[in-house]
């Protein structure tokens, strides 16, 4: 298998741990694999920047789901009746679409060994993640009922997969429980939406959400349910995910472990790497001022420190020389512990800046195809662009140093089309989520 990229789309706060499971199953398999955080604003940007950088694939997470069937060319039966799709591949003759949620529920179960068919099941909400649940129950053999605080629009996905539907009522929560023994939270409530008292040791349920404690779920254990949580369907359907981008099974070992791996501190810095041209300075300045934190950009540190410009410092010194320099001054930002570095497009080419960026800062990857990088760089003041054509040297850099971006960074986002103003304002937003614990 050759060098591969994936990545996620959607809200940041819905597809943080996909990086880190869908990561650590490539690595336990051995795979020369890379799988990064996509920041777009629709699945058609999505689709064009995956077809710029070369990827293989990706997942794709609220709200996008239903939009991205738009920009599919071949569906799988579940896409195609579920109307969603959450797994995309993309191949030389076209954009094949999947989900697989409906593994994951059902695998989920299946790991506990409960059995669906012909079993009374409860489904607490009608939103995104119901189509996908109701048609896995159907294949599955379960008889369903669906509670909703809007019946009416619970009673359209009722018609759609034969199940029953009512209101959410404490009336109608009694009677669920009272006649199923299986319950699927779908609500995203924090609040208490079932009694204590209705969870009893013969239940077993599941809950949608991750990367918390809900009443449902705490209440259910304390009433000696089999509880199922919104981590065992995450994991199930990243395993399918990995099974349709690879051919292999996923560990899922190594996935369910990696979703508690550490995430980014609130205090680390920013740091943007990605090919010269890409807009990393200007970018980087906008976004220091937007996070009112200081600003170091690396080229003009080295430039400061030695007393010489960039190019006469290769000049006199060599390539060899400036990457020497070049990963004292990135030691230096990172102890100073700025808001943003602007980091020179090879400082992910030596393996001790790549651990540096990866432990101590939020590498974030600005990306450009050739063709662009090479009409904003100016030849004259690029040492490694002298004498040569820039396009053709640019294509060659970025596919040595793709597999290192990749690598190395948390985030990815295209500058394409975008003013540094506006591009800074996207990463505010994305750095939100991943320093307010939803990583």
């Amino acid at each position: 298998m050759s060098e591969r990229y994936y990545a996620v789309i959607g809200k940041p706060v819905l597809h943080s741990k996909s990086p880190q499971i869908q990561s650590a199953a490539f690595a336990q398999a051995g795979l020369p694999a890379h799988y990064v955080r996509l920041a777009v604003s629709d699945p058609r940007e999505a689709v064009r920047v995956a077809r710029e950088i070369g990827l293989s694939g990706m997942n794709v997470t609220a709200p996008f789901k239903e939009e991205v069937c738009k920009e599919i060319d071949f569906f799988s039966s579940e896409v195609d009746r579920i109307g969603a799709a959450n797994t995309v591949r993309f191949t030389d003759e076209g954009t094949e679409g999947y989900n697989t949620d409906t593994r994951g529920i059902l695998g989920a179960f299946e790991e506990r060994s409960v059995s669906l068919r012909g079993k009374r099941v409860l489904v607490l909400g009608a939103g995104g993640a119901a189509r996908s649940t109701l048609c896995a129950l159907a294949s599955a053999g379960a008889t369903v009922t669906i509670l909703n605080r809007s019946a009416e629009r619970g009673q359209d996905l009722a018609d759609q997969f034969g199940a029953a539907c009512g209101a959410l009522t404490i009336e109608n929560l009694e009677r669920g429980f009272g006649l199923s023994r299986i319950v699927i939270n779908l609500t995203t409530a924090r609040e208490r939406i079932v009694p204590p008292e209705l969870f009893t040791a013969l239940h077993t349920v599941l809950d949608a959400q991750y990367g918390m404690v809900t009443p449902f779920l705490s209440d259910a254990r304390a009433a000696g349910s089999t509880v199922l949580s919104g981590e065992d369907w995450l994991i199930h359907q990243g395993a399918a995910a990995f099974e349709i981008f690879t051919g292999r099974q996923a560990d899922q070992q190594a996935m369910r472990a990696a979703i508690l791996s550490a995430g980014v501190g609130a205090d680390q810095p920013v740091a943007l790497i990605g090919m010269m041209g890409a807009g990393k300075s200007t970018v980087g300045k906008e976004l220091a001022a937007r996070l009112d934190r200081p600003y170091v950009d690396l080229d003009a540190q080295i430039e400061a420190n030695v007393g010489s410009a960039i190019p006469d410092i290769f000049r006199q010194r060599g390539e060899p020389a400036f990457r020497a320099l070049e990963s004292q001054a990135l030691v230096a930002a990172l102890e100073q512990n700025p808001g943003v570095i602007s980091c020179g497009g090879g400082i992910v080419l030596a393996a001790e800046n790549r651990r540096m960026l990866q432990e101590h800062a939020l590498p974030i990857w600005l990306w450009a195809e050739p063709s662009r990088l090479a009409a904003r760089v100016g030849a004259a003041d690029r040492p490694l662009l002298q004498g040569k054509d820039p396009f053709s040297h640019l294509t060659e850099l970025l596919r040595v140093r793709k597999k290192f971006y990749a690598e190395v960074c948390e985030l990815v986002v295209s500058t394409h089309g975008f003013t540094p103003k506006l591009i800074a304002e996207r990463l505010e937003y994305e750095i939100g989520y991943i320093r307010n614990g939803s990583r």
